[in-house]
């Protein structure tokens, strides 16, 4: 063989390894970033609408699934060796490792309380700007659940920016007695909302605009009349 001939090859090799490496690095960085955003997300600091669904448990599953397998294609394709199986064994090991603490909550949780599903979702309060509304779900228990609950809270109407807030309310239901319940919701300006409950009482829930921040929630108890009125902590 040729010495020209066995330099063009060697070309190729290292053109090749040099290719290989490249789409190594860019696989980690797309991994790093990648894993780094979706952790974000999970998190939700700012309560995005937007990124609600990434709480879903499936999800979850599907993301780090989808983060282990890129780790492993990030080692193969052609990172240096430690280099690449670090990267590899560090991602797979905190995917699993998130993975597996939202089974063990899920199971836990199974063990001690009644599981609960979102039915439903309507919008009960509208703000005059247009800017806000009021959004309450009610969630179902299974067959260990002896009660259903409503939960409001007040939604920004930005787009993609939407946000939600903390609870304002949330009313627990037994199965055979609707209890007390939120029979009007209305806004009393742009910072406060007024909930009337069927005994009658009205509760006044101040909120900031910009942060969605509220200052009290109202939630079922065991003293008398039944509601409880408390500041956010």
């Amino acid at each position: 063989m040729s010495l020209s001939l066995m330099g063009r090859l060697s070309l190729a090799v290292l053109h090749e390894r040099r290719g290989r490496r490249r789409a190594g690095y860019a696989l980690a960085a797309v991994l790093v970033i990648g894993w780094t955003a979706v952790q974000a997300m999970w998190v939700n600091p700012f309560r995005l609408l937007v990124l609600e669904p990434v709480s879903d448990e499936t999800v979850v599953f599907v993301i780090y699934g989808v983060a282990a397998g890129l780790a492993v294609a990030t080692m193969l394709v052609g990172l240096r060796r430690r280099l690449g199986i670090a990267l590899a064994a560090v991602t797979v090991a905190l995917s699993m490792l998130v993975a597996g603490v939202v089974v063990l909550n899920r199971h836990l949780y199974a063990d001690d309380e009644p599981g609960f599903r979102q039915v439903s979702e309507e919008v009960v309060g509208r703000s005059p700007d247009g800017r806000f509304e009021v959004v309450t779900t009610s969630q179902r228990g299974d067959e260990d659940a002896d009660f259903w609950f409503e939960e409001y809270h007040v939604e920004s109407r930005a787009g993609l920016w939407s946000r939600r807030s903390d609870f304002i309310a949330v009313l627990d239901h037994p199965l055979d007695n609707p209890g007390l319940r939120v029979d009007e919701v209305r806004f009393t300006g742009d910072r406060a909302i007024q909930l009337r409950t069927s005994d009658g009482r009205q509760w006044t829930v101040a909120f900031d605009p910009d942060s969605l921040r509220v200052s009290h929630w109202l939630r079922s108890c065991d003293e008398p009349g039944g509601l409880c009125w408390l500041p956010l902590t």
